[in-house]
């Protein structure tokens, strides 16, 4: 949260704001159970660098799903979220 917010609200001092920074990339290497990322084609909100930098460090097993002309609000507004969403199922065996 604080690297998305430092890039979007560059001149206000972010660090000094955000009591709850939830650094996910430092939590990554001590996560071990299998992880299911889902992105937004075109998400608006966590710009795309940072999801796969976060997949990138994450440790575990790992499989990602890209889900087609979806946004961060509508992530799972459509019927190919749910199809991507089911391989978590054969995913986690």
């Amino acid at each position: 949260v604080l690297n998305v917010a430092q890039e979007k609200y560059s001149l206000i001092p972010i660090n000094l704001l955000l009591k709850h920074p939830f650094n996910s990339l430092l939590y990554s290497e001590k996560i071990t159970a299998p992880t299911l990322f889902l992105l937004a084609e075109n998400d608006f909100v966590i710009p795309r660098k940072n999801s796969m930098r976060l997949y990138n460090n994450w440790k575990s097993k790992k499989s990602m799903g890209i889900i087609p002309n979806s946004d961060h609000n509508n992530l799972l507004s459509y019927e190919n979220s749910f199809a991507i969403i089911k391989q978590i199922d054969d995913f986690t065996k």
